[in-house]
C-alpha cells in the first residue's frame, strides 16, 4: 500500500507468501492517519504567471488532473504536482468542446485569482480555437489522379490532389485490394515522418545538402607595437628616426602615436 512501513526479523527467509511471524514492527504513515481520521485536506491549486499549475494534495488528485491534463503538460509528479498550460492543447480542447470555458474551469480549482497575463493569453487561445476545425481519426490522402475507391471515404476535398478521409487504415486496405500501391505514413504528434525517395508528394522532403570540400587556408598573424608620446616634440623626433631608418610605420599625429611591427621595432633598437 506504501502507507505502512514494516520491519522484519533479521533471519527473515521464506518461500511461502504471505509470510507469518516475521514482522517485528510497523509504522503507519501520516497520510494514512489522515485518511483514517477523516482529516484529509482538500487539494490546493495555484496558477502562476508563467502558466505553471501547482497542485498540492494529501491524496492523488485524480479528478482535478483528469480536467487539467487535456490542457497542460505534466512537468513533475510528486507531493506537489506541476503542470504547464499549452496553447495547442487549450485550443484543441476548445475546438472539441464548444461549451468548454477554460477560464471558469481553472477558477473553479484555483485558490486565488488567475494572473492577468494568463487570462489575456487564454482569451487569445480560445479565439484561436475558433479559427480551425479539429478532426480526429481522419487522414490526409494525397493522390496524383482519379481514385474512385476513395470517394466514399472522403470528408473534405482540400485541392484536386489532397483530401481529408475517414478511416485511413480501411482505405489503405481497399486501395491495396484494388491493385494500387499506396504508402501509409503514420505521423507522430511532435513531427512528420519523411517519405521515402521516389514517392510522389507535394510536401517538402528533407534535403541532403552536399558538403563541399573545405579549402585549405593559411592564417597569418602580425603583431604590432603602438608607441604613445607625451609631447609632440618626442613624437616628431621618433618619427624622423623611423623614416631615416626606412622602417615601415603608421603615424597618428593627432593621437601622438606611432605603430610599428615587432620586427621593425627590434631592428630600430639594434641601431
Amino acid at each position: 500500500m506504501a502507507e505502512v512501513d514494516t520491519a522484519y526479523a533479521e533471519d527473515y527467509k521464506t518461500d511461502i507468501h504471505p509470510s507469518l511471524g516475521h514482522i517485528r514492527a510497523f509504522r503507519v504513515r501520516d497520510r494514512l492517519v489522515k485518511v483514517i481520521n477523516k482529516a484529509v485536506t482538500a487539494p490546493r491549486v495555484w496558477i502562476h504567471p508563467n502558466f505553471e499549475i501547482y497542485v498540492e494534495s494529501d491524496l492523488y488528485p485524480a479528478q482535478i488532473l483528469s480536467k487539467l491534463k487535456p490542457l497542460a503538460d505534466v512537468v513533475k509528479e510528486d507531493k506537489v504536482i506541476i503542470l504547464k498550460l499549452k496553447k495547442e492543447k487549450v485550443a484543441a480542447a476548445a475546438a472539441r468542446d464548444n461549451g468548454l470555458d477554460v477560464v471558469s474551469l481553472l477558477r473553479s480549482f484555483a485558490d486565488r485569482e488567475l494572473p492577468k497575463n494568463v487570462l489575456t493569453e487564454l482569451d487569445a487561445w480560445n479565439s484561436h480555437a475558433e479559427l480551425f476545425t479539429l478532426y480526429e481519426g481522419f487522414g490526409l490522402l494525397e493522390k496524383t489522379g482519379g481514385l474512385p475507391e476513395a470517394d466514399k471515404f472522403t470528408a473534405e476535398r482540400i485541392s484536386p490532389n489532397l483530401s481529408l478521409v475517414r478511416s485511413p487504415d480501411k482505405l489503405f486496405g481497399k486501395l491495396e485490394d484494388a491493385g494500387w500501391v499506396p504508402l501509409l505514413a503514420d505521423h507522430q504528434n511532435v513531427s512528420l515522418i519523411h517519405l521515402p525517395e521516389g514517392s510522389n508528394t507535394v510536401f517538402r522532403r528533407k534535403t541532403t545538402v552536399a558538403v563541399s570540400q573545405l579549402k585549405k587556408a593559411v592564417l597569418k598573424c602580425k603583431t604590432n607595437i603602438v608607441h604613445y608620446f607625451p609631447t609632440e616634440e618626442l613624437y616628431e623626433l621618433f618619427a624622423r628616426k623611423l623614416l631615416e631608418a626606412k622602417c615601415a610605420c603608421e603615424l597618428n599625429k593627432t593621437g601622438l602615436s606611432i605603430t610599428v611591427s615587432v620586427k621593425a621595432g627590434a631592428r630600430l633598437l639594434k641601431r
